[in-house]
């Protein structure tokens, strides 16, 4: 996004959203559109590179599965896949691993405050990233409620906007040195012991 011509990778990167025809991973779609629209000026060519590049490998699937006679039973298979019910959880719900929500949310929660208190007093460039790193943690956290059995991989997905917001809450760290050093110390004793016993 630095280049004044990013027509190959914004092209590489719809193309790779679109090539796992996996649908909670179709959500990295709208991230890609929202973060060409924060990163770049309109550009049409862009654009339509963006939504071309998204549509090729089901264009591509579509005429093999039409060669092979099983068009409309893959369509029918492939929507199939999107959830109508309510997921189930399948995560193993012990103390250690709860502790360690608890903690990552509430770190999560209070850092969102701050980089909210210092928002405008960061450079353009960076307030640009922290909106895409924001919105990559709405649609991840979607992603996850959307998909049929929830297990602990999926939160993967969560885990670089949550680790940068949290590391912006340390780094921005003026006063008060020693709760902050604590929180810290705490959240990797509860981490070890999530590993120790989970």
């Amino acid at each position: 996004f630095f280049n004044d011509t990013a027509t190959t990778e914004i092209y590489t990167l719809s193309l790779h959203d679109a090539l796992p025809i996996y649908f909670p991973a179709l959500l990295i779609f709208p991230i890609l559109i929202i973060g060409l629209r924060i990163l770049r000026p309109f550009n049409i060519r862009e654009w339509l590179i963006v939504i071309i590049g998204f549509i090729l490998p089901f264009f591509f699937i579509s005429v093999y599965m039409f060669w092979n006679f099983s068009l409309v039973p893959f369509w029918i298979d492939y929507l199939s896949l999107f959830p109508k019910n309510s997921p189930s959880v399948s995560i193993e719900r012990n103390s250690p691993l709860l502790w360690l929500a608890i903690i990552l949310t509430s770190l999560l929660v209070i850092s969102m405050l701050k980089l909210r208190g210092n928002f405008n007093k960061n450079t353009i460039r960076t307030r640009s990233f922290q909106q895409i790193f924001f919105i990559l943690l709405v649609f991840g956290a979607f992603s996850i409620g959307i998909t049929r059995h929830i297990q602990i991989i999926h939160f993967a997905i969560v885990a670089l906007p949550v680790s940068l917001f949290i590391a912006y809450f340390y780094l921005s760290a003026k006063k008060r040195i020693r709760l902050y050093e604590m929180s810290l110390w705490l959240l990797i004793a509860i981490i070890v012991w999530n590993q120790i016993k989970g």
